[in-house]
């Protein structure tokens, strides 16, 4: 009787270890692996991909001013087309420094979140995970 009473018990925690605890500690596994996918990508747009673009912006930013002035000043082979293409430049590289900035404060948010540790920032403290 003890035997089959040994057997019940072992066989009753084995279930509620595989229905329970084993989901739980898998989900908290993949939580962290995402975390990790995340910040790495973030890491990698604020490093790598951030630099050419803003490159490019500050490149246009300036090439626009030469170009103006040199329209005020009224030197020769200076143009109104030149002023333009100068403008649409700056705008392209604006929009390409804003498709990389609204996906890393997206991330940044994400990595915010998905945290999981205590995560102490100026405006709250909140713990997640």
């Amino acid at each position: 009787m003890q035997i089959l009473l040994g057997g019940l018990i072992t066989l009753v925690v084995t279930v509620i270890v595989q229905i329970i605890v084993i989901p739980l500690v898998q989900r908290r596994t993949r939580r962290l692996e995402r975390w990790e996918d995340a910040l790495i990508e973030l890491v990698d747009i604020h490093d790598v991909q951030m630099g050419a673009p803003l490159d490019r912006h500050s490149a246009a930013v300036i090439s626009l001013a030469l170009e103006e002035g040199k329209l005020e000043r009224g030197e020769p082979g200076s143009s109104q087309d030149k002023v333009d293409a100068a403008r649409q430049e700056l705008y392209d590289a604006w929009d390409a420094v804003g498709e990389l900035w609204h996906r890393f404060s997206w991330l940044q948010k994400r990595v915010y979140l998905d945290a999981p540790m205590v995560v102490k920032r100026p405006d709250r403290d909140h713990r997640v995970g």
